[in-house]
C-alpha cells in the first residue's frame, strides 16, 4: 500500500473495480433483469398467499374464541371486522398478482 494524506492506494483495486462493473453490466441486461423481476413477483405472490392463509386462519380462531366465550361480542366484532378487511385486501392483492402472471 502507498499512503497519502487523503487516500490509500492499493495496486490492482482499480482493475478489480472495473471487473466488478463489467460483471454487473452483464447481469443487468434486459433479459436478466426481466427474469429477476419475474422471480421477485413470484416471491411476492407466494408471500401474499401465506399472508392470506394466515388471515383466514386468524378469522377461524377469532370465531372459535368468540363461540367459546373467550372474547366478548364487542371485542370479537371489532377485531373480526379489522381482520376481515385485511383478509379481503390480501385476497385482492393475491388475485391481481396471480392474474398479472397469467397474462
Amino acid at each position: 500500500c502507498v499512503f497519502t494524506t487523503d487516500k490509500i492506494f492499493v495496486p490492482g483495486i482499480l482493475a478489480l473495480g472495473v471487473h466488478i462493473v463489467r460483471i454487473w453490466h452483464f447481469l443487468d441486461t434486459e433479459r436478466n433483469t426481466e427474469d429477476i423481476n419475474i422471480q421477485r413477483g413470484k416471491d411476492f405472490l407466494n408471500k401474499m398467499k401465506i399472508c392470506e392463509e394466515e388471515s383466514d386462519e386468524t378469522l377461524y380462531w377469532l370465531d372459535l374464541l368468540h363461540d367459546t366465550n373467550y372474547l366478548s361480542d364487542k371485542a370479537y366484532h371489532s377485531i373480526y371486522s379489522d381482520c376481515k378487511e385485511l383478509h379481503k385486501l390480501l385476497s385482492s392483492i393475491t388475485k391481481t398478482t396471480r392474474e398479472a402472471f397469467s397474462e
